[in-house]
């Protein structure tokens, strides 16, 4: 049996890459993203304290979807993404050798309830993301976050 799908959910580590198109007769609109998934969770035997290990996972976003990302997501937000895995393929300009990273080529998406929404950290049953309510300045993208101000993050914080 040949399966390959994937579901994660985390928080966007980066603002959404600028919207690119694909060239030719039809083009479509792409855009890249990565967010913070929790790997595991451990209690440090010295401190005491509870730790996060966070594997970082790249995003690829397509057409509709793409401009859905990058007009109402940023760093920060919680989402959940169900997709499939790629594989992107460069040849390393410095050493000349052939390069590999995998990716999750997104197929759908929404936004993810946050601790302060609810009780436990489940995804929202909202849609693919355009349903949610945001404040949105000139360019497209929200000014502000609808979630409280503890949730706030500030530029050089971690997003998780």
């Amino acid at each position: 049996m040949k399966y390959n799908r994937i579901a994660v959910a985390g928080h966007l580590g980066r603002d959404p890459d600028d919207l690119r198109y694909t060239s030719g007769s039809n083009p479509k609109a792409v855009c890249n993203a990565s967010i913070a998934v929790v790997e595991r969770r451990y209690q440090d035997k010295q401190t005491g304290k509870w730790e996060e290990k966070v594997a970082w996972v790249k995003l690829e976003f397509w057409e509709k979807r793409a401009e859905t990302l990058h007009q109402l997501c940023k760093k920060g937000d919680n989402l959940f993404i169900e997709g499939r895995l790629g594989m992107d393929e460069w040849e390393d300009k410095a050493t000349g050798k052939k390069r590999q990273a995998l990716k999750i080529i997104v197929e759908q998406w929404q936004f993810a309830q946050s601790k302060s929404d609810g009780e436990n950290n489940e995804p929202s049953r909202g849609g693919s993301g355009s349903k949610r309510s945001s404040n949105r300045s000139s360019g497209g993208r929200r000014s502000s976050r609808t979630e409280t101000q503890d949730d706030f993050l500030g530029e050089d914080e971690v997003p998780f």
